[in-house]
């Protein structure tokens, strides 16, 4: 995205695998589960970013930082998500 390379931006929403949460986030949130997808069929990520931001809370990209999947992990018990 070029409006958030190099720097710390304003967004909707970010994905899980570059997600960091403070800890007053999900205790504001409480009670999990906290990354869930929802009736709209927007990933957990979308979803968990959308609430947080409903809650108060904003949510931002740092452009600076390189991620991508390294693997799948297993999340929840018999299941990969």
């Amino acid at each position: 995205m070029p409006e958030v390379a190099g720097k710390l931006a304003p967004v909707d929403w970010v994905g899980a695998g570059a997600l960091l949460v403070r800890r007053p986030v999900l205790e504001k949130m409480a009670p999990g589960p906290w990354f869930w997808p929802d009736e709209t069929g927007d990933g957990e990520d979308i979803t968990f970013c959308l609430k947080a931001r409903a809650a108060g809370f904003r949510v931002y990209c740092d452009g600076r930082a390189q991620v991508g999947h390294l693997q799948t992990a297993p999340v929840m018990p018999g299941g990969d998500f």
